[in-house]
């Protein structure tokens, strides 16, 4: 297949070698807004997962109920101590734990090429802040450090 062949001049020869063969960092490459790297790796394999569309609409259906959580919790106003308070506190650490999740695989995937898509950095910011306001900065108006870590 030529087009997955490409012509190096190594010491004044040319050589023919698939794209696959080539070393990690120049086979890493944006091509037409895609990471392109190697199937066969593991990394390869959680890059095809990333780029699926199922995994786009999975994720965007989890902002949905993310979504349709926050608006419930609002008009429900729940607070934070009482029966429904404890629930309500571990489906936002569920969230903000699958959104971590999703934005580290996406970070391994797409490593630096990441940083280029402007959603990305704005998921990123979004993301921190939510963890900084689920798992750090309620503990802290408590004023209890060990509820943090336990």
């Amino acid at each position: 297949n030529r087009g997955s062949m490409r012509t190096h001049r190594v010491a004044g020869k040319g050589v023919m070698e698939s794209i696959f063969d080539l070393g990690e960092q120049e086979l890493a490459r944006q091509a037409k807004g895609r990471v392109v790297v190697n199937p066969r790796t593991f990394r390869g394999r959680v890059v095809n997962v990333v780029q699926r569309q199922s995994f786009t609409a999975a994720i965007s259906a989890l902002v949905l109920l993310n979504a349709f959580y926050i608006g419930l919790e609002t008009a429900m106003n729940i607070c934070e101590e009482g029966m429904l308070g404890g629930w309500w506190y571990v489906a936002e650490v569920c969230f903000a734990a699958a959104f971590t999740s999703e934005l580290s695989i996406r970070l391994f995937a797409e490593r630096c090429y990441f940083f280029l898509d402007w959603w990305n950095i704005f998921d990123l910011v979004l993301v921190f802040t939510a963890v900084m306001d689920t798992m750090v900065l309620r503990h802290l108006a408590k004023g209890s450090m060990v509820d943090l870590f336990v």
